[in-house]
């Protein structure tokens, strides 16, 4: 599982009513203007946990809806299909309860991280380095096992479910948001409703950044890999649905929510390609 703290995604899911309370906000209102704030403990998880195998020198991950992953554990990187993020992958044995997998695509480094079992073999962290984006992006996630240890394998092998986001760095914690009504040309009705004519930017503390229209369509996102692109609509007065896209493959879907006081911003996201689900909670920054 991997973190990351923006997506977006509009077509794909319904439109549904307003959550946490929309209250009197019309389109007109910029609940969403402001920089955001994550609180990392309050994050939680959902849906798919990563499952692994670690046995006879070959690391195995099979819980993703493309093929899985299979590479020798010899700490040389190794060339796998299906992936949109890397397209290759290296794992290294550091002792019985530590391994380090090491993601990189074309020659840059994408991301890597070293997973440590607990010494009853119960719980797993994950200390890791997300370097896809302009400033490199670190943390530390806990996860427990689901199940039974697998016996003649590795410690890592087995399903394990996130549990707590214990450390995010100050290069992942933050996302600013700004919204501009414009006009439809020849067309004032649409004032009072959606306006695929709106704007938006973007730019997180990781260095991504994009802006375009309300419109659902692709925009190039900045401070990133070549070839991201982001999507943005406006579902509800309070809600924004953003996808981000790797070369026009999807690979995450996320949906925000401002609270009633406006002072909330519930962010939930799916990553498309392996259907992990993180909640993050968001303050508004205060002057």
């Amino acid at each position: 599982m991997k973190l990351t703290f923006l997506a977006s995604f509009a077509v794909l899911l319904p439109m549904m009513a307003c959550a946490d309370g929309a209250g009197d906000r019309t389109w007109a209102d910029r609940p969403f203007d402001g920089t955001w704030i994550i609180q990392p403990e309050l994050t939680t998880f959902g849906m798919r946990s990563p499952t692994f195998s670690l046995e006879r020198g070959e690391f195995r991950r099979s819980d993703c809806k493309t093929e899985p992953i299979v590479v020798p554990a010899d700490g040389a990187a190794h060339a796998v299909r299906g992936q949109p993020l890397f397209d290759a992958m290296s794992v290294r044995v550091l002792d019985p309860k530590r391994i380090e997998i090491v993601e990189k695509i074309g020659d840059k480094l994408a991301w890597k991280g070293v997973y440590t079992v607990s010494a009853n073999e119960r719980a797993m962290s994950l200390n890791f380095e997300d370097d896809r984006g302009a400033e490199p992006v670190t943390g530390v996630l806990a996860y427990m096992r689901e199940g039974d240890v697998l016996s003649g394998a590795h410690s890592v092998s087995g399903t394990w479910r996130p549990e707590k986001l214990t450390r995010l760095s100050s290069s992942g914690l933050s996302i600013t948001i700004g919204m501009q009504r414009k006009a439809a040309p020849q067309d004032e009705e649409l004032a009072a409703g959606p306006n695929f004519y709106d704007s938006f930017t973007f730019a997180g503390s990781d260095g991504r950044g994009a802006d375009g229209k309300l419109d659902a369509h692709d925009y190039p996102l900045s401070g990133y890999l070549p070839g991201a692109t982001m999507a943005l609509n406006r579902l509800q007065p309070n809600i924004l649905q953003f996808n981000r896209a790797q070369n026009g493959v999807l690979v995450e879907i996320s949906r925000a929510t401002v609270s009633s006081d406006g002072q909330t911003l519930t962010l939930s996201q799916v990553d498309w390609v392996c259907q992990a689900k993180t909640v993050f909670i968001l303050n508004k920054q205060t002057q």
